[in-house]
């Protein structure tokens, strides 16, 4: 019976999570909330050339010398309101359009204007590439649809995911309410684009790939996006900690449980959140397909070993170490560098630039309590955040606050021990990476699941639910990792993993060249391109028949053991009343 009940439970949740039917796709009918500032002299500053309304175009050109380099055009679509996915990004076409030796490499980038400032700042190119940003959409309003959805999430770390697909759909209506659509049609006419790629899955991507006729699709995504894919590879949900968990890899029986339900939920709702984005589409006149299908792609995912869980994944899927932790360099800013000398112990604390994680008044009774332990805080925070009068009015004095730092040089100033963050995995990358240990705030999103890798490997104090976050809470725990060596020894530790992977630039651009020369279909496990169910996928089928078997095996020996015993008896009994009768 228990077997028959897991059969039928099992059935049920892959009813429900299953997709539709569908054909093959057709060919087509870390934080740092800023870029880095360019010090370099003959640097090309970045001009916007169009601005009409609610759109926004940024050419970075130069004059190309290399000549006999056959050009290759991608285009880029970001995820809105993700300013370190932007810089992420950024960082790794810097790098590329630095060193070409294959290609002569274009890049189209697709942004919301929320994110626009990222590009706008300096980038870091010599005079002989070619990107190409364009923005679309109005940012104050944007900008209101992902508050309210990021409190959602905040407040209810699994289901307020629901609301959060809305401010999708916000940004898929002002994308088609511009004329970018129409202008990208144009540029394709006259150079095609040879890849399409979006570093978090969504339905501009799969419109465009549609309108283009764009051939193949790369993925450009942060670590735990990962984890709603495993409905697409032998990624078992019952082992990888789910999005909003405070799950580890080492899951004992109980958490498994709950972990393996959590992923399916979490599956179901991203299945909800396409088909939401697609029936939009819909709405406005594109017949896009339901669902999007992952494994005819390639993958290029941030998932640094040494922090992330190790898991096993298909061949098109190409892990990078953390893209934003780099060698540190002296500090620009004078004043700060001044600042730290001030004190024997230095701190520095920042929100990110999404979640607000610790309440106001909690913060500066937080703040008044370091200055009188003389330790020195280093404080990142957005006006929105705390005014400049509130600043004023309300901290001590002796509080350093800036609106932003090169986060990755002031981490590796060996002047600085700890860092308080919201979890965000560039910064966790980063902290990390120059060794100083952490008390992480890890309340939303992918941040419940970069506080326990935190937490799982000994390096700081995690807090996973705004509750937790209470003036006394904070004072303990930076008080035990100040007076303890053993969470830097172990940050240290992991840190040594880091740097002694190979560069992700260099890695991401062997890869590029790699897709660009021979495409990625070898790398692709042909069995996946199938429309296998997710019985077909985790194997429950060929379970389920071998149940099957068995049961047929068992109810067949059961018959010949019986049918053996009556003959092997029934001939006993025969020959026994033979001898019976011929006594009487």
């Amino acid at each position: 019976m228990k077997i028959l009940f897991k059969i039928i439970f099992l059935t049920f949740i892959a009813l429900i999570s299953s997709r539709k039917k569908r054909s093959k796709p057709q060919p087509i009918p870390n934080q740092n909330p800023n870029p880095i500032p360019n010090e370099k002299e003959n640097e090309i500053k970045p001009t916007v050339i169009n601005q009409i309304k609610n759109e926004t175009e940024i050419k970075v050109q130069g004059v190309n010398p290399i000549k006999n380099l056959p050009i290759k055009r991608m285009l880029i679509i970001m995820w809105p309101g993700g300013k370190t996915h932007n810089y992420v990004i950024k960082n790794l076409l810097e790098y590329v359009v630095n060193h070409q030796d294959k290609f002569f490499y274009e890049f189209h980038i697709l942004v919301h204007n929320i994110d626009i400032d990222t590009w706008q700042n300096q980038i870091d190119i010599k005079d002989n590439k070619n990107i190409f940003v364009y923005g679309f959409g109005n940012a104050k309003q944007f900008k209101i649809y992902l508050e309210n959805s990021l409190n959602e999430m905040k407040n209810n770390p699994h289901f307020g995911y629901l609301n959060f697909n809305k401010g999708m759909i916000k940004n898929i209506e002002e994308f088609l309410n511009s004329n970018l659509l129409e202008k990208l049609k144009v540029i394709n006419q006259k150079t095609p684009f040879d890849i399409i790629s979006t570093d978090v899955p969504n339905y501009i991507h799969v419109l465009l790939q549609q309108e283009l006729n764009i051939k193949m699709k790369m993925y450009l995504q942060p670590p735990m996006v990962i984890q709603t894919l495993f409905r697409n590879y032998e990624l078992n949900p019952s082992y990888i900690p789910a999005i909003g968990t405070s799950f580890t890899n080492e899951m004992n029986f109980f958490e498994r449980f709950q972990n393996y339900f959590i992923q399916v939920a979490t599956k179901i709702m991203f299945r909800i959140f396409m088909i939401g984005q697609a029936n939009y589409m819909k709405s406005r006149g594109y017949n896009v397909p339901s669902s999007i299908h992952f494994p005819d792609s390639m993958h290029i995912i941030q998932y640094p070993l040494g922090i992330t869980f190790p898991i096993s994944v298909p061949p098109n899927f190409v892990f990078l170490t953390s893209i934003t932790s780099q060698p540190a360099k002296k500090l620009e800013d004078k004043k700060l560098d001044e600042y730290l000398n001030l004190h024997k112990y230095n701190i520095y604390m920042s929100q990110g630039t999404i979640m607000k994680c610790i309440k106001k008044s909690d913060l500066i009774n937080l703040l008044k309590y370091l200055e009188k332990e003389q330790i020195g805080v280093v404080l990142n925070i957005r006006e929105d955040q705390m005014s400049d009068s509130e600043i004023k009015n309300n901290l001590p004095n002796t509080i350093f606050v800036v609106r932003w730092v090169n986060q990755n040089d002031l981490l590796g100033d060996k002047r600085l021990k700890l860092f308080v963050t919201h979890g965000g995995a560039n910064s966790v990358y980063e902290s990390v990476y120059h060794g100083k240990p952490m008390v992480v705030l890890g309340v939303g999103l992918d941040q419940f699941n970069m506080a326990s890798m935190v937490k799982s490997y000994k390096m700081g104090e995690v807090f996973q639910s705004p509750n937790l976050i209470t003036i006394d809470n904070l004072k303990n725990a930076i008080n035990k990792i100040r007076f303890s060596n053993s969470y830097e020894i172990n940050t240290i530790k992991q840190g040594n993993v880091l740097k002694s992977m190979k560069n992700p630039r260099e890695v991401f651009k062997f890869w590029l060249d790699f897709v660009y020369e021979v495409g990625y279909d070898s790398l692709v496990i042909k069995a996946y391109l199938k429309d296998y169910s997710w019985l077909s996928v985790n194997g429950y089928d060929i379970a389920f028949v071998w149940i099957v078997i068995c049961v047929l095996l068992m109810f067949l020996f059961k018959y010949l053991i019986k049918k053996i015993y009556r003959c092997f008896c029934g001939t006993c009994e025969g020959k026994h009343k033979k001898k019976n009768i011929k006594n009487d």
